[in-house]
């Protein structure tokens, strides 16, 4: 029995790319003639939720398919991957409130015992270039002791702090600096979570704008022969019966690291 199939990819976001993979499967696909199904493509969609959504959404309301097939292209990894969750990481999605990150922050700045001279850059744009040209701009300006970038990370349960960064897929080559297709933090962050409560260390620092805004800030350290620490922490959704226990964490992560 054939079933519709709406099968879809997207487009290339970055100069050197040629194309994108799960483009290319998706014409391969449409090749084969001796397939079961009846399979309806939507090539090449934009390097935009709200754009690919409404995209995908008419096609849906004009074919309507038995089942969809969304596909990605993940450069850093070797095989086909299912996705089992989706989760999304800061405030481009209209139904967004707000960025537990910038929550975080937020109460921490209304706290008047804090033994350090906190200074904040809120709710960055969702763009690595135009996020870490302001994080270097405010470096240049106040020129801190340590650094820690924070984002949000929907899916996980308590705060993470991430040892590196790749630069794999996505940011442009014009950009890159170091010949290091990996930077890690210069801080030992065994030592950073002595005492916390429940904080994980993460070797996967999510692969969009948080991954892309952590290796441009590493890599301008390390360009900069500057000896100024940095480290990013992902947070979870904040909710009452979690913020006293993150916001302890995150205090004891930011006395620690001063000591380090």
């Amino acid at each position: 029995m054939h079933k519709k199939i709406l099968l879809t990819s997207f487009d290339i976001w970055l100069s050197q790319q040629k194309s994108n993979s799960s483009d290319d499967l998706l014409l391969a696909l449409a090749k084969m003639a001796s397939l079961p199904h009846d399979l309806n493509f939507l090539h090449r969609l934009p390097v935009d939720v709200q754009q690919s959504s409404s995209r995908v959404i008419a096609k849906i309301h004009d074919i309507q398919p038995d089942y969809i097939i969304c596909c990605g292209m993940a450069a850093s990894r070797s095989q086909l991957t299912v996705e089992v969750f989706a989760s999304n990481t800061d405030i481009w999605l209209s139904q967004q409130k707000s960025n537990s990150s910038d929550d975080l922050l937020l109460a921490l700045a209304k706290m008047a015992s804090l033994p350090h001279d906190l200074n904040f850059l809120h709710r960055l744009p969702v763009d690595v270039q135009q996020s870490s040209s302001r994080v270097i701009a405010k470096i240049h300006d106040i020129q801190p002791d340590y650094i820690i970038c924070c984002g949000m990370a929907a899916s996980r349960s308590q705060l993470t702090v991430e040892v590196f960064a790749s630069n794999t897929g996505i940011l442009p080559q014009e950009s890159i600096n170091s010949p290091e297709n990996i930077l890690q933090t210069t801080v030992d962050i065994e030592k950073l979570l002595v005492q916390t409560a429940a904080v994980e260390i993460s070797y996967d620092c999510g692969k969009f704008v948080c991954e892309g805004l952590y290796y441009s800030i590493l890599d301008y350290l390390h360009q900069s022969q500057l000896s100024i620490k940095c480290i990013f922490v992902h947070v979870p959704i904040l909710n009452p019966e979690n913020l006293l226990e993150i916001i302890a964490d995150f205090v004891l992560i930011m006395n620690n690291l001063a000591l380090l």
